[in-house]
C-alpha cells in the first residue's frame, strides 16, 4: 500500500497499520498553531460519538475545558466534505488557550481527521477569517 507524507511516499504492508500521526504547524504571523491529527473510529462509532469521546478524554487531561456544542459544518471546495466543528477554551499550565476545532471522516474509511487552530490570546476577526479560509481550502488527496 502506498502511504504518503509531505516528504515521501512509502510502501507499507496492506492492512498492517493504523495512521495516528500528528502534524503541528506554527503560524508565526498569526501567533497560532495548527494541529492535524488522525485516528481510527472505534467499532460501531460514528463521527459525533468519536468527537465527543475525544473531548471527554481531553477534559480529563487539562484544566477548565469549556467547549461550545459541536455543530455540523461543510468543508472544502464547494463545501463537499461534512464535518463537526466547535470552539474550546482550556488551561494549559497557567496559560489559557483558545481553539477552533473540527473533525471529519475520510470517505470510504474509518479514519477521522481532526484539525485545531490554537492561540494563547482570544480569537480575533482575523483568526476567524483564517479559520474559514483553512476550512474552505481543504482538498482530499487522491490515493
Amino acid at each position: 500500500m502506498q502511504y504518503f507524507t509531505n516528504e515521501v511516499a512509502l510502501n507499507l504492508p496492506e492492512g498492517g497499520f493504523g495512521d495516528s500521526t500528528v502534524n503541528v504547524i506554527q503560524l508565526a504571523q498569526q501567533k497560532a498553531s495548527f494541529v492535524i491529527g488522525r485516528g481510527q473510529l472505534e467499532e460501531g462509532e460514528d463521527l459525533k460519538a468519536s468527537f465527543e469521546r475525544q473531548l471527554r478524554h481531553v477534559s480529563q487531561q487539562v484544566k477548565g475545558l469549556e467547549s461550545e456544542p459541536a455543530k455540523e459544518t461543510q468543508l472544502g471546495q464547494n463545501e463537499s466534505i461534512s464535518g463537526l466543528e466547535t470552539q474550546n477554551r482550556l488551561m494549559l499550565g497557567d496559560d489559557r488557550i483558545y481553539q477552533y476545532q473540527l473533525a471529519f471522516i475520510l470517505p470510504e474509511t474509518r479514519t477521522m481527521m481532526s484539525m485545531t487552530y490554537s492561540r494563547s490570546e482570544p480569537m480575533t476577526e482575523a483568526d476567524a477569517a483564517h479559520w474559514t479560509s483553512i476550512k474552505a481550502g481543504i482538498r482530499l488527496r487522491a490515493k
